[in-house]
């Protein structure tokens, strides 16, 4: 008779926490309606600097809304990393910063309710991206008004002072065989598209990533 007591209590305990998810989904997906391009949401949580600590949640800008989706990007930069590990020709498809976008970073960043209302973005499917040249380039007066913001630790490498902005990756080809485009938040002055790009093996370019989310 306990046994049958206890079996009831977990399954009943069961359906509550489902419907308390489910509930905060649903809260979710209605904040994220109500929410205008260039205003900010909530939506996972990253270790942004690294400190072994409780991690921070991830919060993203909204650059366009279209039918059942928003296109989002990061606030912050979540890491100093190069676009491809080695000095070579490569495109988006191939580098490793995409394979540690939608790998490493997309495992640690969502939980499961999330990782389903994330849409996959054509024409590679990703998960998690970088904006390219178009976009960077439709989107400019919102990433002008919303610069991304550095992590502290990227302060204390000695590439970016405190208080300062940074370059992040696009992930469109730069000029030459071996680099990539990078945006520009005001480093060194004004806020551009570097179209020339940077060698692919840089380490110091940020990375700002960006996502379609369902907010239906």
């Amino acid at each position: 008779m306990i046994a049958l007591i206890v079996i009831v209590a977990v399954v009943a305990l069961g359906a509550i926490i489902g419907f308390i998810v489910s509930s905060v989904n649903r809260q979710k997906a209605l904040d994220y309606q109500s929410r205008e391009i260039g205003e900010t949401i909530i939506f996972g949580e990253y270790d942004i600097d690294k400190n072994g600590t409780d991690k921070e949640e991830m919060e993203w800008i909204i650059l366009d809304k279209k039918d059942d989706k928003i296109l989002v990007v990061s606030k912050y930069a979540v890491d100093e990393r190069v676009y491809h590990d080695r000095p070579t020709y490569v495109n988006w498809e191939r580098c490793s910063l995409r394979s540690w976008l939608n790998g490493e970073f997309y495992d640690e960043c969502f939980s499961d309710q999330e990782e389903s209302k994330i849409i996959k973005n054509e024409p590679t499917y990703d998960s998690v991206f970088i904006l390219n040249i178009a976009e960077a380039e439709e989107y400019f007066n919102i990433l002008e008004k919303n610069r991304m913001k550095v992590p502290l630790r990227c302060h204390l490498s000695g590439t970016y002072g405190a208080g300062k902005y940074g370059w992040s990756w696009l992930r469109s080809p730069g000029t030459n065989a071996s680099s990539a485009a990078y945006f520009a938040d005001g480093y060194v002055g004004s806020v551009f598209i570097g179209e020339n790009g940077k060698g692919v093996a840089d380490r110091t370019v940020l990375v700002r990533p960006a996502m379609w989310i369902s907010i239906d």
